[in-house]
């Protein structure tokens, strides 16, 4: 209102050329908000749609989802995994917490924008992330990496179901496992993370304060980066590792919408049991019902930190400012009613 008002006050020619500049940026924001509304769906096929909706919407792939696992699909159909309720590795989402970025830095070397994809070589980074099955899109990819056997070490073709390629990972690794061995930040920083990839079955990445904070007892054994130059692990010493730390995974791991619980395996002695959570404030975990601190492993992820035996976890998720926001709601809440109060008796008064 204000630039049609001044535009009065110009000359005649400045105003009708204003206003002529004017209505053609509004008749274009219009044209350019109306045709992607109108008109966008046509960037994809008849068939493209018709697939989206009958693949994600209509129907889900049918795999095991007894014991928790995480998924991946190919890039023509990201996300779909989400959708059907299945976790993903493999997820195009830009609010995701900043510990997942220093996980994937830190111990992948791998660098997320707003997608996480992993590099179709990385046997050890899902092992350790549980990733169970790789979804590939058979009505649609075109470039079917998985089926021409060009995907990941270890996966092996399981059944065809929606319209997708089933493969699972031999080497699936249940949530909430222990190490036998660790080695610092520091340590891991001389290493190649590519080249270093099945290390990832074999050592848990620790602070290198981390053991002076741990309890005293802890029975797990130190290697450094020259260690592990001076052993490199082949695929078989691999997918034996990842058979060990399957063997340590929690008997009971079961998400919620405030957290997880667990229960772990007999575990032989004091240790660590790592599970790929983001390991974000706000979370707090407690042990046989006994506060215990959360140990941040892999830069970004969780470990618990359990004495022999077996023992029921339970980690808990507390958004930040939440308690002090319920206090100044109900505080807010406590002043509309005073002041909703003094208004009628105000208004009786009168």
């Amino acid at each position: 209102m204000f630039l049609i008002t001044a535009a009065f006050l110009l000359p005649k020619k400045r105003y009708v050329r204003d206003m002529v500049v004017l209505a053609f940026a509004v008749i274009s924001c219009i044209i350019s908000t109306s045709v992607p509304i109108i008109n966008g769906s046509s960037i994809i096929s008849d068939r493209g749609k018709a697939k989206w909706q009958e693949q994600m919407l209509e129907n889900t792939v049918d795999v095991d989802r007894e014991i928790f696992a995480r998924g991946e699909v190919d890039s023509t159909s990201t996300n779909y995994d989400m959708v059907w309720g299945i976790p993903s590795v493999h997820c195009f989402m830009s609010t995701v917490p900043s510990e997942i970025f220093d996980f994937l830095k830190g111990t992948c070397g791998i660098k997320r924008i707003v997608e996480t994809s992993l590099p179709v070589e990385r046997a050890g980074v899902r092992a350790i992330l549980s990733a169970r099955y790789y979804f590939e899109n058979a009505d649609i990819s075109k470039n079917r990496v998985f089926y021409n056997d060009e995907g990941t070490e270890g996966y092996v073709y399981l059944d065809t179901s929606n319209g997708f390629d089933v493969f699972e990972n031999t080497n699936f690794i249940p949530m909430g496992f222990c190490y036998d061995y660790y080695i610092t930040e520091s340590e891991w920083s001389d290493l190649d993370p590519e080249e270093s990839d099945y290390e990832l079955a074999r050592v848990l990445i620790l602070p290198d304060s981390a053991m002076d904070d741990l309890p005293y007892g802890m029975s797990v054994k130190e290697l450094t980066a020259e260690d592990i130059l001076d052993m490199p692990m082949s695929y078989a010493e691999f997918t034996d590792e990842c058979k060990k730390r399957a063997q340590s995974a929690c008997s009971i791991f079961k998400p919620d919408t405030y957290g997880f619980s667990a229960v772990t395996a007999n575990v032989p002695k004091d240790t660590l049991v790592f599970f790929s959570v983001p390991c974000t404030e706000g979370f707090s975990c407690t042990v046989d019902g006994k506060e215990t601190s959360l140990v941040k492993a892999d830069y970004g992820l969780m470990a618990v930190p359990v004495s022999r035996g077996v023992h029921n976890i339970r980690v808990t998720y507390t958004p930040e400012g939440q308690k002090t926001g319920r206090i100044i709601t109900a505080f807010g809440i406590l002043l509309v009613i005073l002041y909703s109060l003094m208004i009628k008796k105000v208004n009786k008064n009168d």
